[in-house]
């Protein structure tokens, strides 16, 4: 008997504390719009990459070592001089030169070749054509160029292409609230996206000039990049009952 008293005691006052929702006191979700908007600019490239290598052929790695290592001090001396550039060495290696042998029926190595890839980046680009065309003088084989957007001009870009962004956004969202009959939206998420091809990469032909090859400098034109933020989202907009005529 006790324990069946007990029993209904604990059922009692686990029931008291469950809390009671009424159907009319659940908020009612308003209308739910997905919205994107995106704003773009163009920026002007203010970095340069060049690469270039060094190398040498023949039979007496020592020898090849020695005018590689030559070259690359001449080289560094050179852009040394400049300011704003950087110089980094990304590989060296020995490979042997190989070719056909008929008889044997294989390939068989004639000698080695010693190759040293470099790479410089700057930002002081009136300077380029000039210590271009003597680094090429000096023995480097330019394999390739491209221009990019610096780091902090491409934040700084951002930062404002990201506020036009957001604007455009409120912009549109209170043009379809109004478009709607409703008084007012609430944004419920937000999100930035930032778009940004990749830089082109130009391939060069390799080669070796003398000073007395060459008429002029190179004329080199940095352009732009365009450079753009999407921003998307969803608003909500308060219930509102339309009439059907």
């Amino acid at each position: 008997m006790r324990l069946w008293m007990l029993s209904l005691f604990l059922l009692g006052a686990l029931a008291g504390t469950c809390p009671i929702v009424k159907a009319d006191e659940v908020a009612a979700t308003g209308t739910l719009v997905s919205l994107s908007s995106t704003a773009e600019t163009w920026v002007p490239n203010d970095e340069m990459i060049v690469h270039f290598r060094i190398e040498a052929t023949g039979k007496d790695v020592t020898y090849l070592r020695e005018k590689v290592n030559r070259i690359s001090t001449n080289i560094h001396k050179r852009l040394a001089q400049e300011h704003g550039v950087t110089l980094e060495t990304s590989d060296r290696r020995l490979e042997p030169v190989l070719e056909y042998d008929a008889p044997k029926r294989r390939q068989v190595r004639t000698g080695w070749r010693m190759v040293q890839e470099e790479r410089i980046s700057t930002s002081n680009l009136k300077s380029v054509p000039v210590w271009l065309d003597s680094i090429e003088q000096l023995g480097a084989r330019l394999t390739g160029l491209n221009y990019r957007i610096s780091p902090s001009a491409r934040r700084q870009a951002e930062q404002r292409l990201e506020l036009d962004a957001v604007r455009s956004f409120r912009r549109k969202a209170a043009a379809l609230a109004d478009a709607l009959d409703a008084p007012s939206f609430r944004i419920r998420r937000l999100n930035t996206k930032e778009r940004l091809p990749a830089p082109i990469f130009r391939q060069a032909a390799p080669m070796k000039a003398s000073a007395t090859e060459i008429a002029s400098l190179p004329s080199l034109i940095p352009g732009k990049r365009r450079l753009s933020i999407t921003v998307s989202g969803e608003i909500e907009l308060p219930p509102h009952s339309f009439q059907v005529n």
